[in-house]
């Protein structure tokens, strides 16, 4: 609602931080600090300063692990990241998108090209692989040994022989 006198959004409540949210059981399901996410109490949504003076949103799961983060980056830019086991799975950021696996390998980013900003890249570790709607392999492109790349255009998957136009081979 409005003050029509103001033009100004009225409030219904104001809250001072600290607070938090319980459900019917005692458990927190919502928590708000301006203490650091490092050193604040957390419900399932947490929402805190992070490391660097921003602030974030933290959702766990039932078990109190976190799960996602949205926000403000260091770097001043939004955040997003969905975390499996407790590291980033998928992050977005102002750079793009990226895909890391457990040990924390970045295996795919899609986003500016760090060397010019002003173009888009796309890096995958491992085959690239375009599926017709079945979800047959029509195209694959990949690196079948370290130095070599090798495109091949379906239903002939055999690349040994050079046999083109269906395989293009690098040497």
């Amino acid at each position: 609602k409005t003050d029509p006198s103001k033009g100004t959004l009225k409030m219904g409540q104001k809250f001072q931080a600290p607070f938090s949210i319980l459900d019917e059981n005692g458990k927190v399901i919502f928590s708000v600090s301006d203490d650091p996410y490092s050193v604040g109490f957390r419900g399932r949504v947490h929402v805190a300063p992070g490391s660097g003076g921003n602030y974030n949103i933290w959702v766990h799961n039932a078990s109190g692990t976190l799960v996602a983060t949205m926000g403000e980056s260091k770097a001043g830019a939004g955040f997003f990241s969905a975390l499996m086991n407790g590291k980033d799975a998928v992050t977005m950021t102002g750079e793009g998108f990226g895909v890391e696996n457990a040990a924390g390998k970045l295996l795919a980013h899609m986003g500016l090209d760090p060397a010019n900003k002003t173009r888009a890249r796309i890096v995958l570790r491992g085959p690239l692989s375009l599926t017709d709607e079945a979800g047959n392999t029509v195209v694959d492109a990949g690196s079948p040994q370290v130095g070599l790349g090798a495109v091949r255009a379906w239903p002939n998957a055999n690349c040994r022989a050079s046999a083109l136009p269906a395989c293009i081979k690098g040497n």
